[in-house]
């Protein structure tokens, strides 16, 4: 794990453990000399006179600093599937206007548990007392008028389509007028939000829709992490901040329940390589603690958990909005987009967009030039592109046929979601398993009306192979993961073996696992391509699982070598009270076995006897 010491604002390290190694220390400010953090308040709306109260500039501080620092160490590359280095450890050094109240432990332990939830790291905070701040950030409240006379809440506004139906939803459904606030850490991002809401504004003139954007942003260096795990809490800091400081109490961050509470669309996605951006945990964790930090009410509410994507773009439709779609960003990498093509296509948000619009009809208003690619039509690059694409179609079919037994059964992380809603734990369990019903039906009835408009393109062969829709009729996505993963390994072994001991036999069982190590390292690069979220582990003497954390994205090697009949009936033995071991353990296991001079008679009957049992794959090599 890495473990950086975080100096905030010309910090001194002397208030960090003493006694802790660091692998570096990061420097962050905000202020000159040697500032590389930008803090900025652009109201476009209103002039500004008053300074922000200084717990509020507090919070959005220390919000950013933890963004920055996000953003600044690497997590493990691309190759570490299991996630085991993604996870970091920060110790900040943080000056305040009032050290006291930030140490209060109520204050520091609830922020502590609210990002460690979020970003599946681990934090540290030494707060002390700061002197005179060159204020940089200031909210103009005016003399004779309040800031945006009429607004009654905060409405977050990223410029993607959920948190566009959020304020429209606020108005015409609540009756509510909010203030929307939005992050932009990019010209081309402040662009597209200012555009969107000048025509939200143009298309609604029953309110005015006042817009507040805050530019935090680095300066001088870019950042080399972009899971971003924290992003969302800079997000409410700044709303919690601007709410206090106009005595607001409602807080709105709008998205759609599926996405806000994040499945995992295969088992290969779990841990920290899941987002939890407006998780209902970490939404009541935050809840609680800028209750504690301000001593006021706030409600910070997602009103959408119960809602699909395609749901609230029904509600786009009824209030006669369907034409703002196309001005709508939901591409989760937002980095060298261009304004022409400003969503990748292949992208989990773009993907869960795409179907929730052919669900809803209104592809006309969704044009997919402005996708870099057409998840179902254009060749998708193998590896994360394509597993993504199978993933989230493989994992609707499945919902779209499990009972709310198997449901729970197979996603025992919702009964953390019941425990965070405020509704009673039976109805709640039964709103989750209907809203991911309906999204499952959705993707079904996307895919199967896609496959149907394309179909005489796909048996004209003018479809690539590795486009979604050729996927979906080859029946990829009905496969497991871990099963094409384990023929891959298999033909690899198959022939790295055979080629290596074609002129002499194998004399000793280590010397196979050597020569199978050797075959699997050679194909590893394509591999890692190929399935960049599998992995594989080599047993050589016994299953270790005390350091594995998710068997559905890990394939077991055994590798055995038959030298006589007594050793045969040995290794069968062995086989069948390893497999008990596995199988309690919901593992999948691929045992090779080496058959020097024929004692196995029958292949088809060796490999059906030990294949009967789930997640078990044979292959007999000479």
């Amino acid at each position: 794990m890495n473990n950086t010491l975080v100096l905030c604002n010309h910090g001194d390290s002397r208030a960090a453990p003493q006694s802790m190694p660091f692998d570096g220390t990061l420097s962050i400010n905000p202020t000159p000399p040697d500032q590389n953090l930008k803090l900025h308040v652009d109201n476009i709306s209103h002039r500004i006179l008053s300074d922000v109260n200084s717990l509020a500039h507090d919070l959005l501080e220390i919000a950013a600093y933890t963004y920055y620092a996000d953003c600044s160490i690497k997590r493990g590359e691309a190759a570490n599937v299991y996630a085991d280095k993604w996870q970091r450890r920060f110790e900040l050094v943080v000056p305040v206007s009032d050290p006291a109240r930030w140490s209060n432990p109520e204050v520091k332990d609830l922020l502590k548990e609210t990002l460690e939830f979020l970003t599946g790291d681990e934090f540290s905070f030494n707060f002390i007392g700061c002197g005179p701040r060159l204020r940089q950030l200031h909210l103009n409240l005016g003399d004779s008028l309040p800031a945006f006379p009429g607004s009654d809440c905060v409405c977050l506004f990223s410029g993607g389509i959920d948190s566009l139906v959020g304020s429209l939803f606020l108005l015409k459904e609540r009756n509510e007028r909010p203030l929307l606030v939005s992050h932009r850490s990019v010209p081309v991002m402040d662009a597209r939000q200012k555009s969107l809401v000048k025509l939200v504004q143009d298309r609604n003139q029953e309110w005015q829709f006042p817009h507040l954007s805050v530019w935090i942003n680095r300066m001088g260096n870019r950042a080399v992490e972009n899971t971003q795990r924290s992003r969302s809490f800079l997000y409410l800091s700044i709303a919690s901040a601007v709410a206090f400081q106009l005595g607001m109490k409602k807080i709105y961050i709008c998205e759609n329940g599926v996405v806000s509470i994040n499945i995992p669309i295969s088992g290969q996605t779990v841990g920290t390589l899941l987002t939890r951006t407006t998780h209902p945990k970490f939404l009541a964790l935050f809840n609680e603690f800028v209750k504690k930090l301000f001593e006021t009410d706030f409600s910070v509410e997602n009103p959408f958990i119960f809602s699909t994507k395609t749901e609230l773009l029904d509600m786009l439709m009824r209030w006669n909005q369907s034409e703002l779609l196309q001005a709508t960003v939901s591409c989760s990498y937002t980095q060298g987009k261009t304004k022409l093509q400003p969503q990748c296509g292949t992208c989990s948000q773009c993907i869960g967009r795409r179907f929730s619009v052919v669900a809803a009809g209104i592809e006309e208003h969704d044009k997919t030039e402005y996708y870099e690619k057409d998840v179902f039509l254009d060749s998708l690059d193998e590896g994360r592109e394509t597993a993504f694409a199978e993933g989230y179609v493989r994992t609707a079919f499945e919902i779209d046929e499990m009972d709310d037994v198997q449901f729970f059964s197979r996603y025992p992380e919702l009964e953390e979601t019941v425990h965070f809603l405020d509704i009673p734990p039976d109805d709640c369990g039964q709103k989750l398993y209907d809203l991911f019903q309906r999204h499952a039906a959705e993707v079904v009835k996307g895919a199967t009306g896609k496959c149907s408009d394309h179909q005489k393109e796909l048996l004209a062969g003018r479809l690539p192979d590795n486009c979604l829709i050729s996927m979906l009729a080859h029946r990829r996505h009905l496969l497991n993961p871990v099963e094409v993963y384990a023929e891959k390994i298999a033909r690899i072994l198959g022939v790295g073996l055979r080629i290596n001991f074609q002129t002499e036999k194998p004399k000793t069982e280590p010397r196979l696992q050597e020569s199978a190590q050797a075959a699997l390292a050679a194909a590893d690069e394509r591999l890692r391509r190929e399935s960049p979220m599998l992995s594989y582990s080599a047993v050589s003497t016994k299953p270790d699982f005390a350091d594995t954390h998710d068997y559905n994205r890990l394939l077991f090697i055994e590798i055995k070598l038959v030298t006589t009949r007594p050793k045969l009936n040995k290794i069968i033995t062995e086989i069948t009270s390893r497999i008990t071991i596995y199988c309690d353990q919901g593992a999948f296991v691929l045992f090779v076995v080496y058959d020097n001079d024929d004692f196995i008679v029958n292949d088809e009957e060796f490999i059906r006897d030990l294949e009967k049992h789930d997640k078990i794959r044979v292959i007999v090599i000479r």
